[in-house]
């Protein structure tokens, strides 16, 4: 099976945004694309991310800790063993990207890279992107996003604070996130692409992976 990719992220050599980058990805995927995007238990943690996680799906707080599902994902913790991180449970595996930053993503999915982009493939026809760039002329946040990513209207975009406390900017569908860092010179791009516009069964998992952006 052969999969499209592209980004509305554009590089060239010199860190600026001007190439369009449209990457054919062929990998073993399964033909049965169907998830599983009810919340029976209305944690904010779909079907397929109960299953990807082992959590309980009748249960907001499979560990009795005292802290949802919910949040322990998204802070990078394990929701069913008490103060375990994911990344030490084996839930989870840690990949790293450009200048040394690290991401985490769920151990049964596949990471790969294409050049700056780097692509965590769900095996359920979803796809979510990170790319990092330079911003060596250290434009401010909106500016850049302005100038580099010609997808994006500016009114769309709104700053936000991820739950470690850094700020970042994100789209109004909650499918791109843009995190400025050292004075603004570094910038990752992290976009969730899903086969469905409006069937997001990873949406947790891969705010999760926005919000455990370690440098």
């Amino acid at each position: 099976n052969t999969n499209e990719v592209d980004t509305n992220t554009q590089v060239n050599n010199t860190n600026s945004v001007n190439t369009n980058i449209n990457t054919d990805t062929n990998t073993d995927l399964p033909t049965d694309f169907s998830v599983d995007t009810s919340d029976i238990d209305l944690d904010n943690l779909t079907g397929e991310e109960e299953k990807l996680f082992a959590t309980n799906s009748n249960n907001t707080d499979t560990d009795s800790d005292g802290y949802s599902d919910y949040n322990e994902i998204l802070a990078g913790y394990d929701p069913r063993q008490s103060k375990k991180t994911l990344l030490e449970s084996g839930l989870v595996s840690e990949y790293t990207l450009d200048s040394g930053a690290k991401v985490l993503y769920p151990k049964t999915w596949v990471a790969k890279n294409a050049g700056a982009l780097h692509i965590f493939d769900t095996k359920k026809g979803d796809f979510i992107n990170v790319t990092y760039f330079e911003n060596s002329e250290k434009l401010p946040p909106q500016e850049w996003i302005s100038k580099n990513d010609q997808s994006q209207i500016s009114s769309e975009i709104s700053q936000t604070t991820l739950i470690n406390n850094r700020p970042a900017y994100k789209t109004s569908d909650n499918l791109k996130y843009f995190i400025f860092l050292d004075e603004n010179a570094k910038v990752f791009v992290f976009i969730y692409k899903p086969s469905i516009v409006t069937s997001l069964p990873f949406i947790t998992t891969f705010q999760m992976i926005v919000n455990n952006l370690k440098l």
